[in-house]
């Protein structure tokens, strides 16, 4: 995958993707076999923890791939289309605060875990009661009886970890605050929280919501055929490119620090490998480099 970074120069953004690929395996593996480990003993609740962390991190690395693969132009597949960029923005949000969430609850892990589910049951708990209520005359149909009892498994397994008086009065239970509401808690890395709410989250937001400001900045590109030879010339040979260059990094930016939460939580000794995919990064993305000097360099040092 090419992007141009000036004009006249252009990124082989390859030099990331490989050892970053190298990376995603290393760590994949790294939690699968501590979690096998863990799976061993009977602590349910050590069980779940760390099934979050694998959830949470396949759950980046599935965003990851599915943006690499809108955005590449090696297989020349000829359904894709530059315009399919535009889309990129919800999936990016998306990793945003999955990484704030993921650097709250490590802040304390033990505690803040059990908040997660707390809010997940109420979460599956209330949309399953919500679909009995909207089809509850579909109910009788094989379908439906079997995403029910689906459904009504999937809610008892998460309630095993609430406590009884939360289950009994679940107008208790908090949902879980966004990005926006989760820098004001006091939590170890309030600042850092912060500091991506102010910056690339609000951002990225404005275009994954499609307000006024980013439905016309994405929506431009949508117009080439209207523009002037001269403009449509410009947003085809460097516009397009510019564009997909930095949704690209900013996939990689909370891909990759939420792979470095889980290094710093589980030190599994892929630091070195951490610190060369960030130093690749950062070489043409000035925000990865602000990232990882804010959070991760004094950490893998």
């Amino acid at each position: 995958m090419n992007f141009v970074r000036t004009p006249l120069e252009r990124v082989n953004i390859k030099v990331v993707q490989e050892p970053l690929d190298g990376l995603i395996r290393n760590s994949e593996s790294d939690l699968e076999r501590y979690l096998n480990q863990v799976s061993l003993t009977n602590d349910k609740n050590e069980i779940i923890r760390i099934t979050l962390l694998l959830i949470a991190l396949r759950f980046a690395i599935n965003s990851y791939r599915a943006v690499c693969f809108l955005l590449t132009d090696q297989e020349g597949h000829p359904k894709r289309k530059d315009e399919f960029v535009i889309v990129v923005p919800p999936i990016i949000r998306q990793l945003f605060d999955l990484w704030c969430s993921f650097i709250y609850i490590l802040d304390d892990f033990a505690n803040r875990v059990g908040e997660f589910q707390n809010s997940a049951w109420l979460g599956a708990s209330e949309h399953m009661e919500k679909t009995k209520q909207r089809y509850g005359d579909l109910l009788d149909s094989p379908d439906m009886q079997t995403w029910f009892e689906n459904m009504k498994d999937f809610v008892l397994t998460l309630e095993e970890g609430v406590p009884e008086d939360l289950v009994a009065n679940p107008e208790n239970i908090p949902y879980w605050p966004t990005p926006a509401k989760l820098w004001k808690k006091e939590t170890k890395s309030q600042d850092f929280l912060k500091y991506i709410h102010d910056w690339p989250y609000d951002d990225i937001s404005e275009e994954a919501h499609l307000q006024p400001g980013g439905l016309f900045m994405a929506g431009s590109l949508l117009l080439k055929d209207r523009a002037t030879e001269e403009i449509r010339r410009q947003i085809e040979t460097y516009t397009f490119h510019e564009y997909k260059a930095r949704r690209f990094c900013l996939t990689i930016i909370p891909l990759l620090g939420i792979i470095s939460e889980i290094e710093m939580f589980g030190n599994f000794n892929n630091k070195q490998q951490a610190v060369k995919v960030w130093s690749l990064i950062a070489a043409f993305s000035p925000d990865a480099k602000e990232v990882y000097e804010k959070r991760y360099q004094s950490a893998f040092e």
